[in-house]
């Protein structure tokens, strides 16, 4: 079921795991299948894929994370079909666990757990993985929406020249009362005092 490392492996069968070569999920190779009514819950970064077998589809993880994502393969598990990775990236790291299943039906799931890190860069690792599966001819189900790009760039407003216009910002935008700017000497609980006063109004 499992290629071992003694044998022979071809150019595109390659692997690393923590610097070491490894084998791919062998042809045939599937997890137990999870029926309806079990008590398995998947995640909200579950793939649905549709298409493959699962130990294609666990190649297709393994192609992904060794080709285009700035990640170390630590620890691959070929009978739970797992693989668990470190990943880097501009916006930081986090260490993920991916998780290949399967139904009655021949949909493949695959789910994204983070374990450790940064959740935008898991975020990040999720997208990309499932862009990469469809343009790797599978269909999924329920990929997730990338947002567009926007062009426009957002400016924060202009600071105010001087204490007087800043409070009369802040009335305009109905703050009430005299504001802390013209009065810099007034305590914190004094203003919160006063808050509590005009609540109660």
């Amino acid at each position: 079921m499992v290629q071992r490392c003694s044998e022979a492996l071809r150019g595109e069968d390659r692997a690393f795991v923590a610097g070491r070569r490894v084998e791919r999920f062998a042809a045939g190779a599937a997890p137990a299948a999870t029926t309806v009514g079990s008590l398995c819950t998947f995640a909200s970064t579950t793939l649905s894929v549709f298409g493959a077998a699962p130990f294609e589809v666990g190649n297709v993880l393994l192609d992904f994370l060794e080709t285009q994502a700035a990640s170390r393969i630590t620890k691959i598990n070929y009978r739970k079909m797992t693989v668990k990775a470190e990943v880097s990236g501009g916006i930081g790291w986090c260490s993920a666990k991916l998780r290949v299943c399967r139904r009655e039906g021949g949909v493949s799931y695959v789910e994204f757990q983070r374990r450790d890190g940064d959740c935008i860069s898991f975020s990040h690792l999720y997208q990309q993985a499932s862009r990469y599966i469809q343009l790797r001819g599978l269909e999924v189900a329920n990929a997730p929406r990338v947002a567009k790009e926007s062009t426009s760039v957002l400016r924060p407003p202009e600071p105010p020249r001087d204490g007087a216009l800043a409070a009369k910002q802040c009335r305009s935008q109905g703050a009430l009362g005299r504001g802390p700017l013209e009065r810099p000497g007034v305590p914190v609980m004094a203003l919160a005092r006063q808050a509590r006063a005009l609540r109660d109004v």
